[in-house]
């Protein structure tokens, strides 16, 4: 596999890093308090608020977005101060290919021998950015998002976008991939596309892709407007739906395609929720923000990576009152929408 032969290139300086880090998390990760005594594993880092698409339920779409692409500097960093992180994930709420220093990026992170999944709309895999990918030695999954199985519904969705070319990309990195990558498919089931999602599915798995993800709650980005703009579109996931979904989902489900349902913001008092324990969200400017539910340091601001060392911000005041909320499900109104019991 892909990930084994990533583990052997990490330099042995920063091993011992994440190992000693991984092994205090092992301990501990079945007894959460306010104050974390490891640091993350994982962090997703958002390369650019900069995209080419303004997708129906995504905020970029908003006429006053304001488009930040993260420094080399910044990213550096942000990898630096956290010597123990395993992998990253290169997404946020921009295209991370708008951003011209990406695999600046990517050779940071094979210096220091962390892990690279990056989610993409897939617009603008050109052969050479394909060949840098397959190229790389820390990449190790590429996420596409195919929200419709018809270029109808696809480009109603994802306003901007050109069905044809995304998919054609998709089939030329498949082929030229060779199993260097894992490639999964990520669709945000909504009413506007539920009556394809079969046909998604099964597009999805002829066109290469070894992975599909069916996300079936739209995030509100712990803004009330958006949670409410949202809100109209899902396509309220209950037991009825969970069935028909899943019988889809299963169906399709083999070896060679690993297809499941993600439930990460479907949670409840007795599944809490575990990211600010593990896994936090950096702004295209360096802030430190919950979680990519929310995306945004206008809705929280844990600090800041170009003033403020990591370690400090980790277990600042504010974030273990953030970890105490979730432990006495006393829940801050950003986290309310991912909670069943605050939601409705």
């Amino acid at each position: 596999m892909r990930i084994r032969q990533l583990i052997f290139k990490i330099p042995k300086k920063y091993l011992i890093y994440k190992l000693f880090n991984l092994f205090k998390f092992i301990i501990f990760k079945n007894f959460p308090s306010s104050y974390a005594p490891y640091k993350p594993l994982s962090m997703d880092i958002e390369p650019t608020t900069g995209c080419n698409f303004r997708c129906t339920m995504c905020q970029v779409s908003e006429p006053n977005f304001k488009a930040n692409n993260m420094t080399v500097e910044t990213f550096r960093n942000v990898i630096k101060q956290n010597l123990q992180l395993i992998k990253v994930k290169l997404q946020g709420m921009g295209e991370p290919f708008v951003n011209k220093n990406f695999f600046e990026m990517i050779e940071i992170c094979d210096q220091y021998g962390v892990f690279v999944e990056t989610i993409t709309n897939g617009s603008l895999l050109n052969e050479k950015i394909i060949d840098k990918i397959l190229n790389s030695k820390s990449i190790y999954r590429v996420s596409i998002s195919i929200d419709g199985a018809s270029k109808e519904i696809f480009e109603k969705i994802r306003v901007k976008s050109n069905f044809d070319t995304v998919i054609n990309n998709v089939k030329i990195l498949s082929k030229k991939n060779e199993n260097k990558v894992k490639l999964r498919a990520m669709c945000l089931l909504q009413k506007i596309n539920y009556h394809e999602l079969e046909s998604i599915v099964r597009l999805c798995k002829d066109i290469g892709f070894h992975e599909f993800e069916l996300q079936v709650q739209l995030t509100g980005w712990g803004k009330n407007d958006w949670e409410n703009k949202n809100r109209e579109s899902d396509i309220n996931y209950g037991e009825k739906n969970n069935k028909f979904i899943k019988e889809i989902i299963n169906r399709y489900n083999s070896q060679n395609f690993k297809a499941r349902v993600v439930e990460s913001n479907l949670l409840s008092e007795s599944n809490k929720c575990s990211y600010p324990w593990h896994n936090p969200y950096v702004t295209a400017q360096g802030d430190i923000v919950s979680c990519c539910m929310i995306g945004d340091s206008k809705v929280n601001n844990y600090g800041n990576v170009n003033n403020n060392d990591f370690h400090n911000i980790w277990n600042s005041e504010s974030y273990k009152d953030l970890r105490k909320s979730i432990i006495n499900h006393d829940l801050k109104d950003f986290c309310k929408n991912c909670y069943k019991e605050t939601r409705d």
